[in-house]
Parts: C-alpha cells; sequence; structure tokens
C-alpha cells in the first residue's frame, strides 16, 4: 500500500519537487555570491619622531592584497596617502582605510606616531612699530633656563631674556623670527609674527554744548576702527567729568582737547571742539528768534537799529520790531518784574511794547507762563504766580521801533544808545542789562518783520496792495505795497476766523513801494499752522487824509 502511495505521488508531484530543489539551490548560490567580504588588514605598530628623525612610517597589510585602495588620514602627512605606507611629520593617531575593489567591502585599522622628545614650547607676540623713537619690544615665552632663543628680522637691535620670557628690541617694520633651541635635547622649534608700521588713530570731535538750561555740555571723540587698547587724555577749563576716556563733560565753554594715544606703540593724534557759551543775559534780537533759539544759544543778536533822518525828524525806523530776551532766578512764588528802558538822548522817544501788551515770562522750558503790559515811558510789568522760587526763567519783550519815529533830531547823523534791564522788587538782576544804538542812514539786517522802509521808490501815483510772493509759500513770503503820499499805515495778517494773526507794518511810512516780510510766525513768536490767511492794508495820507484798504489772500503750505 505504501509503496503504491509512493509510486503515485512521485509520479504526480515529482516535476513539481525537483523545480523546488532547484529553487532553493539557486536562491542559496545568489545569496553566496551577493554577500560582501570586508579585507583583513592589521596595522603596524607604533613609530617615532623625534628631534633627529624627523619623520616616522605607518604601515598596513591587507588579506587580499590585490585589488585593494588605501587612504591614509591623520595631522603631518608627507607621501603615500594612497600606499600600503605613509610617512609623516607630526605625531598623533593615523587612520587607514582599506577598500576592497571587487566586493566593495572596507576596513579600517590605526596606526600611532608619537614624540619621543618634545620640542620646545613656544609662543611669540609683536607689537606696532613705536613713534615716539622709542624701540619696539617683540617677545616669546614661556622662560626656560634650558631654552635659548635667538631672533632674527630686518631691524633687531637687542634680544635678551627675564623671567617673564625671551624678547628682542627692533626698530623697522617687518617679520621677525624666534628659533628657539633646548639645550639638553638639541630640539628646536620657531615661530614668527610681523611688526606692522606705524598706525596713527583717526579723529572726530564733537560737543552737544551749553545752553541756558543745560549748564553741562558732553564732548565726544569717535576714532575710527582700530584694534589696539587706546589710551585718551582731555583737557580745557570747566572740565567736571573724567578725562580718560572717549567723553568728558564740561561746565564752561571754550576749546576743549583730546589726545587719543595707541598704548603699545605710542602713536597718538588729537582733535579739539569749541562748546559754544549760551548767551542768557540780556540781549536784542530780530523778531524772528524763538525762546528756544535764545536758550539754545543759536540765537544771533540784532546789531543796530536805523533810521532815515527828515526834517529834523526820525522817520523809517528799521526793523520795524525787535525782541528783548533774558532769563532770571524767581525769588518767590508770586512777584513783578519789571523791564526797564533809558535813552542817550532824553529827547527821544521811549521804544513801546508791541500791542501794548506783546511781554512774557516763559518757564527755562519756554512753556508762556505769564503775560504783562507797557506801563509807558519805557518801563514794562509783568506780574508772576505760581512760580518755583529758585527757578529758571525767560523774559522776552517785543518792541515796536516805530515807536520813535517822529522824534526831534539835533542833526541828520545824530545817534542815540537805549538801554535795558530787568529789576525785581528794585533790584537789577544780574546779566539782564544790554544796549543797542539807532543810527541814521544804515541798514539794520535781518528781521522776521521787515520794515517797509527798507526799499523806498519814488512816490507811486495811487495806493495799492500787491500780491504777496511766494504763493503758496513756506516759510516766508514779502509783501509789498504802494503809497502815494506819506501815510499812516498798518498791514496786519489774519486767520481765516479773522483773528490778527501778526502786524507787519505799524506807523508813519514815508511815500513810495515797501515790502514786507512775514516769515510765518504771530504775535507770540511761535509758527502758525498751515491754511489760508489774509492780510489786509489801512493807509490815511498824511497829506490829503485819504483812506485808503485793500484785503488779499495767501496759502501758507509746509
Amino acid at each position: 500500500m505504501g509503496i503504491l502511495t509512493i509510486s503515485r505521488l512521485t509520479r504526480s508531484n515529482l516535476a513539481a519537487v525537483v523545480m523546488t530543489m532547484m529553487l532553493f539551490v539557486v536562491l542559496f548560490a545568489g545569496s553566496a555570491f551577493a554577500t560582501t567580504n570586508n579585507p583583513v588588514i592589521q596595522c603596524s605598530g607604533v613609530d617615532s619622531i623625534n628631534c633627529t628623525k624627523l619623520t616616522a612610517t605607518t604601515c598596513v597589510t591587507s588579506d587580499p592584497s590585490t585589488n585593494v585602495k588605501y587612504a591614509w588620514y591623520g595631522d603631518g602627512l608627507v607621501s603615500g596617502q594612497d600606499q600600503p605606507c605613509a610617512v609623516w611629520n607630526m605625531p598623533g593617531p593615523k587612520t587607514v582605510y582599506v577598500t576592497d575593489l571587487i566586493s566593495g567591502g572596507q576596513s579600517s585599522c590605526v596606526a600611532e606616531v608619537i614624540r619621543t622628545v618634545p620640542l620646545p614650547d613656544l609662543y611669540i607676540g609683536c607689537n606696532l612699530l613705536r613713534c615716539d623713537g622709542q624701540l619696539t619690544q617683540v617677545s616669546a615665552g614661556p622662560f626656560d633656563p634650558n631654552v635659548t632663543v635667538s631672533w632674527s628680522g630686518p631691524g633687531v637691535v637687542s634680544n635678551g631674556s627675564n623671567q617673564f620670557g625671551y624678547f628682542a628690541l627692533v626698530n623697522q617694520a617687518g617679520v621677525y623670527t624666534a628659533l628657539a633651541t633646548n639645550n639638553v635635547t638639541g630640539c628646536t622649534n620657531s615661530a614668527w609674527c610681523e611688526v606692522m608700521p606705524e598706525v596713527h588713530p583717526k579723529l572726530t570731535c564733537s560737543n552737544d554744548g551749553l545752553t541756558c538750561t543745560k549748564t553741562t555740555s558732553t564732548t565726544t571723540v569717535n576714532v575710527e576702527s582700530i584694534p589696539y587698547a587706546l589710551g585718551y587724555l582731555w583737557s580745557g577749563d570747566g572740565l567736571v567729568g573724567p578725562n580718560n576716556g572717549p567723553t568728558a563733560q564740561w561746565n564752561a565753554p571754550g576749546p576743549k582737547k583730546v589726545v587719543v594715544t595707541i598704548l603699545n606703540s605710542g602713536c597718538a593724534d588729537s582733535c579739539t571742539t569749541e562748546v559754544r557759551p549760551a548767551s542768557c543775559d540780556g540781549h536784542m534780537f530780530p523778531t524772528q528768534t524763538t525762546c528756544d533759539d535764545f536758550t539754545n544759544g543759536t540765537a544771533t543778536e540784532l546789531s543796530q537799529i536805523c533810521y532815515k533822518p527828515e526834517n529834523g525828524k526820525v522817520t523809517v525806523v528799521t526793523p520795524g520790531v525787535f525782541f528783548y530776551y533774558t532769563m532770571f532766578t524767581a525769588p518767590s512764588a508770586s512777584f513783578c518784574v519789571y523791564i526797564n528802558q533809558s535813552k542817550e538822548v532824553a529827547a527821544w522817544k521811549y521804544f513801546g511794547v508791541h500791542q501794548g501788551n506783546q511781554a512774557y515770562v516763559y518757564t527755562a522750558g519756554c512753556a508762556p507762563f505769564a503775560q504783562g503790559s507797557d506801563l509807558g515811558n519805557g518801563l514794562t510789568r509783568i506780574c508772576v504766580t505760581g512760580a518755583t522760587a529758585g527757578n529758571k526763567y525767560v523774559i522776552r519783550v517785543k518792541y515796536t521801533s516805530k515807536s520813535i519815529e517822529g522824534s526831534n533830531i539835533a542833526s541828520d547823523l545824530a545817534t542815540n544808545e537805549y538801554k535795558f534791564w530787568t529789576t525785581i522788587g528794585g533790584s537789577e538782576q544780574t546779566g539782564t542789562r544790554d544796549s543797542i544804538t539807532v543810527y541814521p542812514n544804515c541798514s539794520a539786517g535781518a528781521s522776521a518783520f521787515a520794515d517797509p522802509g527798507d526799499e523806498v521808490s519814488s512816490a507811486p501815483e495811487a495806493f495799492k496792495l500787491g500780491a504777496n510772493f511766494p504763493n503758496p509759500f513756506n516759510p516766508t513770503t514779502q509783501i509789498s505795497f504802494d503809497l502815494a503820499d506819506p501815510s499812516d499805515v498798518r498791514l496786519s495778517v489774519y486767520n481765516m476766523l479773522g483773528q490778527e494773526v501778526a502786524t507787519l507794518v505799524q506807523g508813519i511810512t514815508s511815500a513810495g513801494t515797501h515790502h514786507a516780510e512775514w516769515n510765518a510766525t504771530g504775535h507770540d513768536g511761535a509758527v502758525v499752522p498751515s491754511g489760508v490767511y489774509v492780510y489786509r492794508i489801512q493807509a490815511r495820507s498824511l497829506v490829503t487824509g485819504k483812506q485808503f484798504s485793500d484785503v488779499k489772500k495767501m496759502l501758507l503750505m509746509k
């Protein structure tokens, strides 16, 4: 029964059995052929280098020894990177990779190169070539009593050693080499550095200035980027801060000088900055001067006032208005300030306050604080409440030059000096006194509200208000007008609410063509906003009594 079964199985499944066995043989054979064989390698033992044996050799043996690739890696390779043996001039581990080019298998091992006798330790440093006539030092170390160091280079003057190391003194820029020799082992080592030519620092000096409220100024020196340690030395009057850094502080005006030195070369340069004084005493200024201009010390004083002598009278005074500024210290919370005026020639008129009330006290920060009025006869009063005793305050009075027109003069060359000063409680305040002189037939210089007398032509046939130019404008514009006769004139600027912003001309004006300038500031000296403004002239002829009036528009565009 069994025989029959086997016989039957053999006949029915023989082909399948044979195919299965053949597939197993093929897979087994394929697996065997796909196996990667890594070379069997062995690195040689330790080799060494010393002061007389300057190279070491490392080798590797491989099985197989043919159809393989070698690759050595490590510091100091001299030759043999792709050979069984490589040569080195530095100690340390040396790794080789051996690759079977047929199977792709790879193996690696490490050989060691050692130094049996160490080289002398050596480091070196160079300074800049000196600018002060001294020799430049180059240094090496560390100091070892068994080591001698010799120097070479373009300018070696002398060399030596101390407990810190070895040095040479040189007088030229260039490359310097230190050769260290161990007198016991005979081993040598070398290092080099470069002495650079003279380098001078490049400087820029600046300062933030003094003002009436800022009583110290900071000066600064900027040094063009330089990779060396620097020394600073400031000199000048009023030093209140350190003088050995890139900044210094001062409480007095004048030139401030700094010398900047490169410490390791003695090379130096200097620069000077001028700290300007703050003019906080009483002075006369043209009317473009703001409170900030005064306190910052940037305002330019008005040098003189001019007039035209005519028929024994003062006429055509320029500029039409001007400011008196000064600063004082509040004695208490409430008090009255008096601005006094005197004149050298008593017969002349006093300068009157513009509109009778353009007299102000401001805080030191230029915020309006109190307003006063003209009392007549050259006296103005401003009463203050709520002040802080001991604080600084600013006085600004706007005077109308036309006030002195019509004064009698003894000759066409007559001059008159006007003095102004401030008192509180009958005591003159220190630094508030100044004077200005009125001269005939001169030019008064700049003025925010230029007087119409600065340009007079022959009398036109009719009264006329001209168009301003430029228009639109920013920040100044010129307004022209014609007068057929000498006239009492008022030229004013109004905003679109009908409020008077500024008065450019007020008083007796000669016949002719005139020009007035407006610099977009109001009665209080503050700059007005952009927008449409109206300027209006009202004139009454002193000959015929005829009245003239006209209005035009202009646009301030910022």
